[in-house]
């Protein structure tokens, strides 16, 4: 009887020892050094790195990041460190500009009575403000509507959501360090352009 004991001892050490390597709770088989979960959703393998949540795998960066770093992951659950973001500051809108092509020769932007002058609302020069934000509702298919530094220039793209766009909105929240002119003009019909004053 002391052997047959001294035998299933030796065999329950022996069996202990070996599982004792990894700890489970909700678990009677765990899977990695600490499992959670009824079928190991969550693990922490033996270097104490986590290497699956919610049953998903992941690989962490062996080395932590640097101030206003993140984790960014691969689609893959490969995690590296990456620069953080910069926050998004919606600010709201001040005003809607409607945007029309008058057939090849101008740009009817609002109605003529919103303008004091000739020539009215046809190639108008508009008035923007610095930290404000604007919107272009263009609505003149064939006609490309940019926003540039000089006229028939190269896209004015800081703030500006979008550039060339035929049917759609741009929305623009001058910066504090805009130029005091920029002009806006349709990419293939010269005719159509104006100045934006930003005092």
């Amino acid at each position: 009887m002391k052997k047959a004991l001294a035998a299933a001892l030796f065999i329950c050490i022996t069996l202990m020892n070996a599982k004792a390597q990894n700890v489970g709770i909700g678990t009677t088989t765990p899977l990695e050094k600490l499992s959670v979960g009824s079928t190991s959703q969550f693990q922490v393998n033996a270097n104490g790195n986590i290497v699956r949540i919610n049953n998903v795998a992941y690989s962490f960066p062996s080395v932590q990041g640097t101030a206003n770093q993140v984790l960014v992951n691969d689609g893959a659950g490969n995690l590296t460190w990456a620069s953080a973001p910069a926050p998004v500051v919606s600010k709201p809108v001040v005003r809607i500009f409607s945007v029309l092509n008058n057939a090849f020769t101008s740009w009817a932007i609002d109605n003529v009575g919103d303008y004091n002058a000739a020539p009215f609302n046809q190639n108008p020069t508009i008035v923007l403000y610095r930290g404000l934000t604007y919107q272009f509702s263009i609505n003149s298919p064939g006609h490309p509507f940019r926003i540039a530094t000089v006229s028939a220039g190269p896209q004015y793209n800081v703030g500006v959501s979008a550039n060339d766009v035929q049917t759609g909105i741009i929305t623009f929240t001058v910066p504090m360090d805009a130029p005091s002119t920029l002009h806006y003009y349709c990419t293939v019909h010269a005719p159509m352009n104006g100045n934006i004053v930003i005092p």
